[in-house]
């Protein structure tokens, strides 16, 4: 382990990136394990295990608080925040720069109700860099971690065992305009293309670009249109492509947001970057966590991202706190669709999950899960807590 005294400037970012990476993991974790922070604080988290942690401490270690996690989380982001800052260039997008470390101190203080610090995090991880602009949403886009709109993100080559799986990997379950995937299966039955749930998609006006981010219920959208010429896309959306012989017909409601590997459709490399964090996503923390202090200066911020940015016809209409929050979270759930914050949004929202009247397959549909219902988390096998499974 490197020590918290090291004195050399290589030693104290790698120092600092560990730290923030295992704050990232327990982040993760404590959002998959247990409910969310506030209301819960005193509830059993998951097990800390730290560089000081001995062997003997490993075989009796149990569940630490929810309080107690994200006590370690923060300390291992406030840290790695001193040990990052000022450090040398990362060498690409995938390491962890001070700038991801606030945008990871961002989230854990918007889910403990830190609310100026979250806004004060969030404003620092984004800095100087922009959200995507709307010409550059207009088309395909999400597959280049270079572009200045991401903070954070896997990077891939064709080179890595990611891609050198063919489709075990993001693209094959999420792009529908790769030449490679599961999404994009020559065989209809095979097909897996990801949708919206056609009842938020109906709730995007149509002044708003990321409404493209899906086909309509005629498999139309300006978006592939913009990527493909109007005529290809057609012809892509239609299970026309080549013959007929590759891709599937698209769904209703298919998504097209993520572009294929190199913007180059029916690409077959499943090489593009996954975002871990964008500035959109701080953008919309810094909002929510400044209404919550002050609804006008909320309302003001999330009108100023949508309108640059998204839709230049927006304006919130939110007359309540609850209603602005809402309306945050509908941002959320276009804006960040696909990227993995859906569940962990309803969990800290303490919203139900209804699955009803909309395009959900006939076994995944239900009345509703309540806010907070236990099978929304994940459980510790007691296999891995009896004394005899520490045996």
């Amino acid at each position: 382990a490197i020590p918290a005294d090291a004195a050399d400037a290589s030693l104290k970012k790698y120092r600092g990136q560990a730290l923030a990476s295992r704050a990232f993991d327990y982040l993760q974790l404590i959002q998959t394990y247990q409910l969310t922070y506030i209301g819960h604080e005193t509830a059993n988290g998951v097990p800390l295990v730290l560089e000081t942690t001995s062997d003997t401490e490993l075989m009796n270690n149990p569940r630490a608080s929810v309080q107690q996690v994200y006590g370690r989380i923060m300390e291992d982001l406030d840290e790695a925040i001193t040990l990052l800052t000022g450090a040398s260039a990362r060498a690409d997008k995938a390491e962890i720069s001070v700038e991801v470390a606030y945008g990871l101190r961002a989230r854990a203080n918007l889910l403990m109700g830190k609310w100026a610090a979250a806004a004060s995090d969030a404003a620092k991880a984004y800095g100087t860099s922009a959200p995507y602009s709307v010409a550059d949403v207009s088309q395909p886009t999400f597959y280049n971690a270079t572009d200045n709109a991401w903070i954070w993100g896997i990077v891939v080559t064709t080179e890595d065992y990611l891609a050198k799986t063919g489709i075990v990997n993001w693209p094959s379950n999420l792009c529908s305009l790769t030449g490679m995937g599961y999404t994009t299966a020559a065989s209809a039955t095979d097909v897996a293309y990801r949708l919206i749930n056609k009842n938020l998609w109906a709730k995007i006006p149509e002044t708003d670009v990321r409404k493209g981010w899906w086909v309509d219920e005629d498999l139309h959208s300006p978006v592939l249109d913009n990527g493909l010429g109007e005529d290809y896309a057609y012809y892509w959306a239609n299970g026309m492509f080549n013959g007929g012989t590759f891709p599937s017909k698209f769904s209703p409601y298919t998504n097209v947001k993520f572009g294929p590997d190199n913007g180059t459709f029916a690409d077959t490399d499943n090489a593009q970057d996954w975002p871990l964090m964008r500035v959109e996503e701080m953008k919309l923390i810094e909002a929510e966590a400044l209404g919550r202090d002050n609804l006008a200066t909320g309302k003001q911020k999330l009108e100023e991202f949508v309108r640059q940015y998204r839709d230049p016809s927006y304006t919130c209409t939110a007359s309540s706190l609850d209603a602005f929050i809402d309306e945050v979270w509908f941002q959320r759930r276009v804006e960040l669709w696909g990227e993995g914050f859906a569940l962990f949004d309803i969990l800290r929202l303490k919203k139900p999950i209804i699955r009803q009247g909309a395009n959900y397959p006939i076994n995944s549909t239900f009345a509703e899960i309540a806010a907070e219902a236990p099978i929304m988390i994940y459980r510790i096998p007691e296999a891995e807590t009896s004394e005899i499974g520490r045996a």
